[in-house]
């Protein structure tokens, strides 16, 4: 039997629940969740690997209206991240019909001959069987989706049958990742998406979209892991919010996510946390470049 790899794009609005996808999926936490939007920034991939076939997931950021070069750059990354892929998720809630942000999403889609595209409806398990049939017709009436596919993050109900599928697309090739691999990225980058999923789940209202982590230090010891990073936020105002009366904010940003990145090491880990202010940097080039933002 031959070797099968390839690759899958999963797309969608923020928050629609794309990187809960993905680690149901990948039966392992790999991408960062929030109930808050714009939770993923950067493509994602996951890596989900057998003897029989490797398939790599890519998580992209939610397409939205853009408001500075920040969103721009997100949109593009998204929409980027369909070229030269088998197979294309298309995220929607349950609990709603298609919005008009969706249909132009879908209505932009460049997608080839040889691509399918797949209505991955999620949430399923918070609807009733009747909402679902609706759902679906109006799914099928909105677009020329290649397949419709309910599932359920929460009880895995359909997971399989969106793999088989989806397998049935992948096509002979070679195995891309080692075997061990589950994500491409570098220890830096879950490391900064660690903190800002901490950041995301202590703060409130605009501070999680207008606050960046770099990762500035990682020196490993032989009983501890030094860390060094900061945490950039886009207004003067914002400062004292993220430090916390007596700093108490930045330390609970601090335990947390000392807990989760001991984790990748299984060493004791000291993390030392900074704010610093770089105003509207979602709308400065150089900055974002700075923060890993833009293209080359």
């Amino acid at each position: 039997m031959s070797y099968k790899s390839g690759f899958v794009a999963i797309i969608g609005q923020p928050n629609a629940g794309k990187s809960t996808l993905l680690n149901t999926i990948m039966t392992e936490k790999v991408a960062i969740v929030s109930d808050k939007a714009q939770t993923t920034r950067q493509s994602i991939r996951g890596i989900l690997t057998t003897n029989d076939y490797q398939i790599v997931f890519i998580d992209t950021p939610g397409i939205h209206e853009p408001k500075d070069d920040f969103g721009r750059f997100m949109n593009k990354t998204s929409y980027g991240s369909i070229e030269g892929v088998e197979v294309i998720y298309f995220i929607s809630d349950a609990k709603r019909s298609l919005n008009f942000h969706e249909k132009q999403i879908l209505n932009r889609l460049q997608i080839s001959p040889d691509q399918k595209i797949y209505c991955v409806v999620i949430k399923i398990d918070e609807i009733s069987s009747i909402e679902l049939i609706k759902i679906l017709e109006n799914l099928q009436n909105a677009y020329k989706f290649d397949e419709i596919i309910p599932i359920s993050a929460k009880t895995k109900e359909n997971v399989d049958r969106l793999l088989k599928i989806t397998l049935d697309q992948i096509q002979e090739g070679p195995q891309y990742f080692s075997n061990d691999e589950i994500v491409d990225y570098k220890k830096s980058f879950q490391i900064k998406e660690i903190i800002r999923e901490k950041v995301l789940y202590v703060t409130e209202d605009e501070i999680p979209h207008l606050t960046e982590v770099l990762v500035e230090n990682i020196e490993e010891q032989e009983d501890a892991v030094v860390i060094d990073a900061l945490l950039v936020v886009s207004k003067e105002s914002m400062k004292p919010i993220i430090i916390g009366k007596h700093g108490q904010m930045i330390a609970k940003i601090t335990r947390l996510a000392r807990k989760d990145i001991r984790k990748i090491f299984n060493k004791p880990i000291d993390l030392q946390l900074y704010v610093k202010v770089e105003k509207d940097w979602r709308s400065k080039q150089r900055i974002m470049s700075d923060l890993g933002y833009m293209d080359e």
